[in-house]
């Protein structure tokens, strides 16, 4: 049963709270901290009056542009309304009868599940490990398995698989018949991207989908917009199935001129990379906060202090106007856990003093 709830949600804290929504620094919300490519604004205004029509139902142009960025050709890329939609057409498109899920991971992937009514087979992760999913385990439980999501990296633990892991577990689904949906959501913001994508392998493999988003790199989470790659018989069966017009004209439009921007994914990487570390740093020093590895750009928390829980401390950090992604409702973890995203240093500042001020109180 699905009681997770994902994180962004300003809007409902400020009103449970009386805040004002401008003011909430939002690290629920695992979005590029560098914030809006620098043409986005111009582009929204210079397109304004392509709302006057519906966007071109086969997105040529976006997907043209696309497939240049990938080195894929266009009849193995779709887009869709953020990547959410994707992971639901996916599921309606293979009708599994089970799906294998490892947890904690994206609510959506069982939601996408549930939706073609599926069952749920969870594989939990445990602590010990810190949340690491072995290949192992994965390749054990395919057994009657007829679909299977996987983050890289995860969300929320942000621990990745490898190349070889990865490409052991594809190959053993393919001996069985199980369908792997690959989500790469958050890929771009890990240094040797390059190395550990399957978008090119999406091309030859009749097994697999990938899914990406642009939401969270290039920080358009109100535009939606995310993109799959696959084999084009898979592609086409996709976009049958999808309602017409799933992307809107600036969604579109943004899309296309953002991934000229070469120097902006590269930056943002180096901004993660050298906050993240300050992050956990800064994190590590105080009393009853145990950050975990991560790969991506959030981190996930554990909690060792027991005078308080995740519901505790997000509720007392949202009165400091700071929200952080609870993770006690998320399957295959408790009220021990949270997330927060990596930010600007003057927010994450603010973040660390707050977490402080708590922990001494």
């Amino acid at each position: 049963m699905i009681i997770d709830v994902h994180g962004g949600d300003i809007w409902r804290f400020a009103k449970r709270y009386g805040l004002d929504v401008e003011k909430i620094i939002d690290f629920s919300a695992s979005i590029n901290p560098v914030g809006l490519p620098a043409a986005v604004k111009d582009i929204i205004s210079m397109t304004i009056e392509n709302i006057l029509h519906y966007p071109d139902p086969d997105y040529t142009a976006l997907r043209e542009r696309l497939a240049r960025y990938l080195s894929v050709d266009i009849e193995s890329i779709m887009v869709g309304n953020g990547s959410s939609d994707l992971i639901f057409l996916v599921s309606m498109v293979i009708l599994p009868k089970r799906t294998l899920i490892p947890i904690p991971c994206f609510s959506e992937y069982e939601r996408g599940a549930r939706l073609s009514g599926s069952k749920v087979v969870y594989l939990k992760s445990e602590d010990n490990n810190n949340f690491r999913i072995s290949p192992e385990s994965i390749i054990d439980n395919l057994r009657d398995i007829d679909m299977v999501y996987l983050g890289n990296p995860n969300n929320p633990t942000g621990m990745i698989m490898y190349r070889k892991e990865l490409e052991g577990i594809i190959d053993s689904c393919e001996r069985e018949g199980v369908f792997v949906v690959l989500d790469e959501a958050f890929i771009e913001f890990v240094d040797n991207s390059d190395d550990l994508t399957f978008i090119k392998d999406a091309l030859v493999t009749k097994n697999l989908l990938v899914i990406r988003s642009l939401t969270k790199s290039f920080a358009i989470p109100g535009l939606r917009l995310g993109y799959a790659v696959g084999q084009e018989g898979l592609i086409r069966r996709l976009r049958d199935l999808q309602p017409m017009w799933s992307v809107n004209s600036f969604a579109e439009a943004v899309g296309k001129d953002v991934l000229n921007d070469t120097n902006y994914i590269e930056y943002t990487k180096s901004v993660v990379k050298e906050e993240k570390e300050f992050l956990i740093k800064g994190l590590s020093e105080i009393k009853g906060i145990d950050p975990l590895p991560s790969e991506a750009n959030f981190l996930f928390i554990r909690i060792t202090d027991p005078r308080f829980t995740s519901t505790d401390l997000r509720d007392m950090l949202v009165q400091r106007y700071i929200l952080v992604r609870d993770l006690s409702t998320m399957p295959g973890l408790n009220n021990r856990y949270f997330r927060c995203a990596v930010r600007r240093r003057n927010e994450n500042l603010r973040l660390l003093e707050a977490l402080k001020e708590i922990s001494e109180e």
